[in-house]
């Protein structure tokens, strides 16, 4: 029996309105209608209608339509949602064995005494990557995948992996192989498997090792994910490349007024100033935005970081993060730009001059590449945007493998 309206506005914390309408069922047209604000543009009215219902299946209603089939989004039922049926509390003595051999394990986080213990570990060669993968950065995978879990320093007999785990208490695990070859990565995630409560990953790996896994592992499944590669010298020295037509005397008015450097050290406070300026504006627009990166790559310090700021009025309206990768190449790990009038200082067309003088800087350097991750992923338009002005697109290979031989 579907629940009251009285129970979806209390539990579901919805307007009257909206719970008599979901109780009967809309149309997804018919729920955006509702749900509509004047400005609101279709890419944010779609974030809202997915956080809405996600957040109501999240609370224990059975809402369908969406991924869940039906052309109808339809409040149908309740349950007080389940938590995990198993948890690490109901392992066998072989698989605490297991799990408290892979918690004495050195723990690599953020924090900077632990960064600089682990650098002579972590910070020479990697697995045969393509040169210019994004991935090849220290900085972006402390950022993208230390940060928030546990990250364990795996040394093995042929080089070293870290094993990110997710999850205390229904760990899943993801491996990636900085110097450890094929077959003792292999071992590694089979052993991984009966102490793991999701599929396991095999991150970042060479395309030679995606063909293989195919072959030694039934059912394994293998992503490619595309990234695109800028000509640093193309956009340093010909930025009509960049900046098209009429657009160029905006970049020269920008340069006028923008004072563009590079902090040799600190600037938390001004990378912070502006991160939460973009913040404000852009949060509405992104479904799940990863803000708390972006401030870690700011706070981390490598030896081969670099952080420029932009100054308009004195006011920071830019910030460019990004890490050496080889000898000509540099990884973009962050990027921020307060692009309307309404931000402190801010003015349209301030991240194509972030990346113009970014690459200006590098160019300086003899730098003449820069990888800018992955193509897909965040606004709307971004994908067309980076392959548009891509030099050259590479992809980057990573493996999920079957449950079978996982936690039981």
């Amino acid at each position: 029996m579907p629940p009251t309206i009285e129970f979806v506005v209390q539990k579901g914390k919805l307007t009257p309105e909206l719970a008599d309408s979901l109780l009967a069922g809309v149309t997804k047209e018919q729920l955006e209608a509702l749900l509509a604000e004047d400005g609101m543009t279709k890419q944010v009215l779609d974030i809202k209608r997915m956080n809405l219902i996600g957040g109501l299946r999240a609370e224990g209603f059975q809402v369908t339509g969406g991924r869940r089939g039906g052309k109808v989004y339809q409040i149908v039922d309740w349950a007080e949602p389940k938590g995990p049926e198993r948890t690490i509390e109901d392992f066998d003595h072989d698989q605490r064995s297991k799990l408290e051999q892979l918690e004495g394990l050195p723990l690599l986080t953020i924090d900077q005494k632990s960064i600089d213990l682990a650098l002579p570990i972590l910070s020479y060669g990697r697995v045969d990557l393509h040169p210019m993968a994004h991935e090849r950065s220290l900085l972006s995978i402390l950022c993208y995948d230390v940060s928030g879990n546990d990250a364990y320093v795996y040394r093995g007999v042929s080089g070293d992996a870290l094993i990110i785990r997710k999850f205390k208490r229904t760990p899943s695990f993801k491996v990636i192989p900085f110097t450890m070859d094929y077959v003792e990565c292999f071992n590694l995630i089979e052993g991984l498997m009966s102490i793991s409560f999701k599929p396991p990953k095999l991150l970042y790996i060479p395309d030679a090792w995606a063909t293989h896994l195919k072959d030694d592992w039934p059912g394994v499944v293998i992503d490619k994910a595309t990234e695109a590669i800028y000509d640093v010298e193309r956009f340093a020295t010909r930025p009509k490349t960049l900046w098209h037509g009429d657009d160029d005397r905006k970049r020269r008015k920008q340069d006028e007024l923008t004072n563009f450097v590079q902090l040799e050290w600190g600037g938390e406070t001004l990378a912070g100033t502006i991160i939460e300026e973009w913040r404000k504006v852009n949060e509405v627009k992104q479904r799940q935005l990863a803000i708390r990166r972006d401030y870690h790559s700011v706070i981390i310090q490598l030896p081969t970081k670099k952080t420029f700021i932009g100054l308009r009025e004195n006011l920071p309206v830019c910030l460019s993060v990004v890490d050496k990768i080889g000898p000509d190449v540099y990884a973009e790990i962050t990027e921020k730009s307060l692009n309307y009038a309404s931000q402190p200082g801010g003015r349209s067309g301030t991240t194509d001059y972030t990346l113009w003088k970014t690459c200006v800087m590098l160019h300086e350097e003899g730098i003449r590449w820069l990888s800018y991750g992955h193509i897909h992923g965040g606004e709307a338009g971004l994908t067309q945007k980076k392959t548009r002005m891509a030099e050259q697109l590479i992809t980057v290979a990573s493996a999920t493998f079957p449950l079978e031989g996982g936690v039981k």
